[in-house]
């Protein structure tokens, strides 16, 4: 029986937030319009950008395929930068959307390599 890596594990953390990221995102309108703006804080924005650091630090560290590690810090470089300039052009949002979906992308590519 194989045992799931650390690198693995990893993965799995940084596919997870990033599909809360795209569902925090999609739902803060309604979270602002019932006042629970807790969820929509800045301290949200921070935790997916620290949570989303680690998974991807800890999946790179080790990883044979540079790749995919380039493809994972270029996709949380565009995250973090929409993230933080979004307020300001709003069009920054479908770029939070794309670099988390292509994170999501980069984590799986790695779990699949990884499990091979």
């Amino acid at each position: 029986m194989q045992l799931i890596s650390k690198s693995a594990i990893s993965d799995f953390l940084g596919i997870s937030s990033a599909v809360m990221c795209i569902a925090h995102c999609v739902a803060a309108p309604f979270f602002l319009s019932i006042g629970a703006v807790l969820l929509t804080s800045s301290l949200a924005k921070l935790f997916f950008i620290v949570f989303a650091f680690l998974a991807i630090w800890h999946s790179t560290k080790s990883m044979n395929n540079r790749k995919i590690a380039y493809f994972m810090w270029f996709s949380y470089t565009i995250m973090v930068i929409a993230s933080l300039f979004h307020e300001q052009f709003h069009w920054m949002s479908y770029g939070e959307y794309a670099a988390t979906s292509m994170l999501i992308s980069a984590h799986w590519l790695n779990l699949r390599n990884n499990l091979k």
